[in-house]
C-alpha cells in the first residue's frame, strides 16, 4: 500500500511494536531499503494499546512528504 500510495516520493514513517523489538527492527531495516525514508523512527505502542492489540503486533504509520 505504501508503495502504491508514495512510490518514490520522500515518507516519514515510524514503526510501532508491541514488545517486539526485533520484529520492529527487522521492520525499521526493510523500510529503510524501501522507501525515500526522510525520516523513520521506532518506537513502542503504549501499554494500554500494547494490551488492547495483544503482545507481537508490529504497526506503520506514515505520511507523504
Amino acid at each position: 500500500m505504501i508503495k502504491e500510495e508514495a512510490g518514490s516520493s520522500p515518507i516519514r514513517a515510524v514503526a510501532i511494536h508491541a514488545y517486539a523489538l526485533e520484529g520492529a527492527q527487522q521492520l525499521e531495516k526493510m523500510m529503510s531499503a524501501t522507501f525515500n525514508c526522510k525520516e523513520l523512527w521506532l518506537t513502542e505502542f503504549s501499554p494500554l494499546m500494547g494490551h488492547a492489540i495483544g503482545t507481537g503486533a508490529l504497526g506503520v504509520a506514515y505520511y507523504i512528504e
